[in-house]
């Protein structure tokens, strides 16, 4: 692995190509990034009033890095404080 990044993330990357490799049949198309980003703000009202606590959706890059470090990659990360 040459780039930095990528190496420094290398063992949760190996992990969740296994996980990926092991879940192939079952995967579904997804979202692309943006637009679940976006269709997540949409339904904020309804989170909210499923799970009564106040929701807030971020970009990764906006998240904190240990909310943005649980997300799989292209996919939102899920915090929920009880």
């Amino acid at each position: 692995m040459q780039n930095p990044t990528i190496r420094e993330q290398g063992d949760a990357a190996a992990e969740y190509g296994q996980q990926l490799q092991n879940e192939r049949e079952a995967l579904a198309r997804t979202l692309p990034p943006e637009r679940e980003y976006e269709t997540l703000r949409a339904a904020t009202w309804l989170i909210e009033r499923e799970f009564d606590a106040p929701v807030t959706v971020v970009h990764a890059d906006d998240a904190p890095a240990d909310v943005a470090r649980q997300a799989e990659p292209g996919r939102p990360a899920i915090d929920i404080d009880e």
